[in-house]
């Protein structure tokens, strides 16, 4: 950057300085995520601020730089580039960094030595609180009749030497302490961890109405069959959760599925990772993170919040199935009110029922609607065509804006089209129903009529793939 004629090194020095005192003063701040993400606006603000000093140069008469940017300007590019590509592919959940297990020693070398766990038991209450300690691994825990928690397994120990492994086997035992009505159980894989990677593999039995935690742990959980709640932190790995007759928290971090299906009670999900598949929970449903392969809802009887990424969404309820991909979104039988909030997302949505807000920033939206009577609804894309297909008899009031694109209209003279600018306006009321407002910047709007109206309430004509139903 030259620093003599050109703001853009200090401002963005400022802005990077600023970004530190941010995470500095307040630790919550993920520096690291927002780099990752935001990279380039750094090149972006230092050649708008360098556009600028041009044209304002260029305005005022005076001589024009012959390199804008200095040599050392383009390393200092190169270097941006190759820093913030390594720091968001070392945040995506599938990079090899996370799974190459840097802090427990390399484990692609040495050989695996297998070690029995002795079983475990404890007599305890009918419905015990059964903690997992931090632990690397895996965990399958069934819910049993009976008033016994009972552990089994085995540890897996890498090592270039036997006695070493022995060595880590004999330093890290499992244990299974009782406490009142609490049972924990604790692998110690920390005493040896450092020098040796140990993977303990477990398998428990808890009593059915048991509750079940685990924190800091990093591996797979196959949890089922369990009326008390369930509560993981989890890092990497797959988790799923299976007929809970409690309330499911789970906080994971690069998980690469995580599947959870017959939750009875409330159902919470915080994190990032690849899939995530929530079937048949009872209970409301909120999950907030950044889950960038296939988000799949089935069958979600209350609320549903999800703030995943690029996309926020609210329904009442998930009667049918809804399937969000990179890129497109769709979805069967949503009962409102929705609410949709996407970027560059194509979006079908079919049967849905309630009011409709929906706003998608680069994407085509097609809509089909099959219940009596309508509700209303309000589409907005900036950049994609808005397909509307409604069916026959519905009453609505409809308002149809394509700033730069044509209108298409099935309905006839009812609807009114007429030109606004470099756009095309359809304006009209049939039967004086809800009011109906479609509008893109840049894309066609096409109204249709349906050949057969489905009462409120009754089955779809259509219905989706069964994703969940392997």
């Amino acid at each position: 950057m030259n620093s003599r004629s050109s703001l853009a090194g200090p401002l963005i020095l400022i802005a990077i300085g600023g970004l530190f005192l941010a995470h500095t003063i307040s630790p919550g701040f993920d520096l690291e995520r927002w780099i990752a993400d935001y990279w380039p606006y750094i090149l972006v603000a230092w050649g708008g601020i360098l556009l600028l000093e041009i044209g304002i140069r260029f305005l005022r008469g005076a001589p024009l730089p012959l390199k804008p940017v200095s040599a050392g300007g383009w390393l200092a590019v190169i270097v941006i580039c190759i820093a913030g590509s390594l720091t968001h592919f070392a945040h995506r959940h599938d990079f090899w960094w996370h799974h190459a297990g840097w802090v427990e020693g390399v484990q692609i070398f040495g050989q695996e030595h297998d070690y029995v766990i002795a079983p475990l038991q404890k007599t305890v209450g009918p419905a015990p609180r059964v903690i997992l300690e931090s632990f690397h691994g895996s965990a399958k825990v069934a819910g049993i009749d009976g008033n016994t928690v009972t552990v089994t397994g085995h540890k897996a120990i890498r090592s270039f030497d036997a006695h070493q492994a022995d060595a880590a086997n004999a330093a890290t035992p499992v244990s299974l302490a009782l406490d009142g009505n609490t049972v924990v159980i604790r692998c110690n894989q920390e005493r040896f961890q450092a020098h040796t990677p140990v993977r303990a593999d477990l398998e428990i039995e808890v009593p059915r109405a048991a509750s079940v935690e685990a924190a800091g742990a990093q591996g797979d959980f196959d949890i089922s069959s369990l009326t008390g709640d369930v509560d993981l932190k989890n890092r990497g790995g797959s988790m799923h959760i299976d007929n809970i007759g409690g309330g499911v928290s789970i906080e994971g971090h690069h998980s690469d599925i995580i599947r959870c299906s017959g939750v009875k009670g409330p159902m919470t999900v915080r994190g990032d990772g690849n899939d995530l598949e929530l079937d048949g929970i009872s209970g409301p449903v909120s999950v907030a993170g950044r889950y960038l392969g296939t988000f799949l809802l089935h069958q979600l009887s209350q609320p549903v919040e999800i703030s995943n990424f690029h996309t926020n969404f609210h329904a009442q309820r998930v009667d049918g199935e809804m399937r969000l991909t990179s890129g497109d979104l769709n979805a069967v039988d949503l009962v409102g009110p929705v609410r949709l909030a996407t970027h560059a997302t194509d979006v079908k949505l079919n049967g849905f029922t309630g009011t409709l807000d929906l706003s998608v920033d680069s994407g085509d939206v097609e809509l089909t609607p099959r219940h009596l009577p309508l509700a209303g609804m309000t589409v907005h894309t900036r950049s994609g065509d808005i397909e509307l297909t409604l069916p026959a008899g519905a009453s609505f009031t409809l308002s149809a804006f394509a700033a730069r694109g044509d209108v298409r209209n099935e309905f006839g003279a009812a609807l009114h089209e007429h030109s606004e600018g470099r756009g095309t306006r359809l304006e009209g009321s049939i039967g004086g129903g809800p009011p109906i407002t479609l509008m893109t910047g840049s894309g066609n709007i096409t109204v249709r009529r349906a050949d057969v109206a489905t009462p409120a309430g009754a089955p779809g004509t259509e219905r989706a793939v069964g994703f969940f139903r392997r």
